[in-house]
């Protein structure tokens, strides 16, 4: 019975011991499965990617300094255009015609200052010679200088009756003639214009004038037919200032009439364009004349002077010198500076004066100032434009750049120099252009709500291909590190300022998981971060905390 017992029991106790088996091996733990990484050296690129859009090195819209009426327009949209070309001009014969004027006063005044000039070396030579005292064969020698002298003078003269008729001749060609078009009546019955300048006492004016000029012209002409070969000096030198009075009334007459063809009210009529060349035509005329009777008047006037201080120098060569001489020559050596002095002065003044028509001359013009594509030509020949409205537009021809809006995040990425990979979406991802970052703005500029960085990057070769407007896909290359310890991003947490890593360290029975300080550097754009301390090449990396 004990037998069977044992052996029931024996029985009975291994069923309980394997059902105990049973049950352990069903509620034992799983092995914990962890997602890790090993850290390796690699190479580490950090990229910097924005959009942004293709624009040229340089652009410009251009406008007039002036008003006025486009004469020309020799370019069209497309065109290419090299630095200095003309784009457009306006119609500026006023401006013409009052620089030809001024540098015409310019020239007389150049030559009087010549004289001016020689007269003062003839001065200082006078003085010296009253300082050394006189030898006979001086006194020869001066007295052929006289007798040249007085034939200079003589010979002056004789041109005065060639330069008066002449000018007689323009002034009845400028007064009776270039202006007939533009007037109706007479001298008994008075005259009218022809058109309206808006402004009646700008009208009254030139009628005035005009029947003035014609009055004064005909007492004038006739006057003319007393003067001769024969005439005296005296009467010679009064016929020469006449004439320039004369002259000063017709022009006078020739731009209050210039004035009332430019009024906005006259410059509406085409049909006076004609006109307005005309009178401009009779203006530059008349201000030629003065400047030929004015030269007479001078070179009379410094052969006369000469004249007499070749006939003084004479008589003291002659005399002898004293004290009171030398005294005197040196008064006269400073007389002739300052008379010098005096004529630069005016000279200058008058360079200045052309100068400044000169500049309202470029203001008339619109010009390339660079190489280029002209992109816009916004007006018509014969329109008449206000000043300061862009009207040509250029493009440069030199290169293009890209701009983008750089987050703030990214902006401490990037620096000067650079370098990146830049794609069109007119030619899609296959088709790169290396680029380099050129200018980094300072100052930002808010996009929705964000603060951005405006960055200009350059193509580093030119390409046909490249178009302004075109969007530019950028890789900016900011930073790189070479064979260095890296580790998924996703590894590494941080806590109180501190990074860390949860480094996989083998032990019996399994793994165990340590928290371990690390060191970290750039990160990269492939989702990967350098480590610096704290881990070796090999070590793996929890990148995810295993869920129980």
């Amino acid at each position: 019975m004990r037998t069977r017992t044992k052996v029931t029991v024996g029985i009975a106790g291994t069923i309980v011991i394997a059902a105990a088996a049973l049950g352990y091996a069903a509620t034992r733990p799983k092995p914990v499965e962890y997602e890790t990484a090993t850290a390796v050296r690699a190479d580490l690129v950090q990229e910097v990617s924005v959009t942004g859009r293709v624009k040229p090195t340089h652009a410009v819209d251009l406008a007039f300094e002036r008003s006025g009426r486009v004469a020309v327009i020799p370019v069209a949209v497309g065109d290419r255009v090299n630095k200095g070309a003309l784009l457009a001009g306006l119609n500026s014969a006023d401006l013409v015609a009052q620089l030809s004027e001024a540098l015409a006063r310019v020239d007389s005044a150049k030559a009087q200052s010549d004289q001016y000039a020689a007269a003062l070396r003839n001065q200082q030579a006078r003085l010296d010679e009253v300082r050394r005292g006189t030898r006979p064969e001086e006194i020869a020698v001066k007295q052929a200088e006289l007798d040249t002298a007085q034939q200079d003078l003589a010979n002056a003269y004789k041109d005065v009756v060639d330069t008066l008729r002449t000018a007689s001749t323009k002034a009845d060609d400028a007064v009776r003639v270039k202006t007939t078009a533009l007037f109706s009546g007479n001298l008994s019955s008075g005259y009218l214009l022809l058109f309206r300048a808006c402004n009646d006492p700008l009208e009254n004016d030139v009628t005035f004038l005009r029947a003035s000029s014609e009055r004064s012209l005909q007492a004038w002409q006739t006057s003319l037919t007393a003067i001769g070969a024969g005439t005296a000096r005296d009467v010679l030198d009064l016929a020469l200032s006449d004439a320039a009075k004369e002259l000063m009334l017709y022009q006078q007459f020739l731009d209050r009439l210039n004035q009332a063809l430019v009024t906005e009210c006259s410059l509406q009529d085409d049909a006076l364009d004609t006109r307005r060349d005309d009178v401009n035509t009779a203006r530059v005329n008349i201000a030629a004349q003065l400047a030929a009777v004015a030269d007479l008047q001078q070179d009379i006037s410094a052969n006369q002077r000469i004249v007499a201080r070749v006939e003084e120098e004479l008589k003291l060569k002659q005399a002898g010198s004293t004290s009171s001489q030398v005294a005197a020559q040196e008064a006269l050596v400073a007389q002739a500076e300052a008379t010098l002095a005096g004529q630069l002065a005016q000279i200058r003044q008058m360079e200045a004066s052309a100068a400044n028509i000169r500049a309202q001359l470029d203001k008339a013009v619109l010009r390339s100032p660079f190489d280029g594509v002209v992109t816009k030509v916004d007006l018509e020949v014969g329109e008449i434009i206000a000043a300061n409205v862009s009207l040509v537009s250029i493009i440069s021809d030199a290169g293009y750049e890209i701009e983008a809006n750089v987050p703030e995040a990214d902006i401490a990425k990037l620096k000067i120099g650079d370098a990146g990979v830049a794609t069109l979406d007119a030619y899609g991802n296959d088709v790169t252009f290396r680029t380099h970052v050129a200018k980094i703005d300072p100052a930002e500029t808010v996009v929705e709500g964000v603060p951005t960085y405006v960055v200009t990057v350059l193509f580093d070769q030119p390409d046909e291909r490249i178009r302004s407007g075109m969007t530019a896909d950028l890789d900016i290359r900011a930073a790189e590190r070479t064979n260095v310890i890296v580790v998924p991003l996703r590894a590494v947490f941080g806590r109180n300022g501190d990074k860390f890593v949860r480094k996989l360290r083998s032990q019996t029975g399994g793994n165990e998981v340590v928290e371990v300080t690390v060191g970290v550097g750039l990160r990269g754009s492939d989702g990967n971060i350098e480590i610096t301390t704290g881990l070796s090449e090999g070590d793996r990396v929890l990148i995810e905390v295993p869920k129980p």
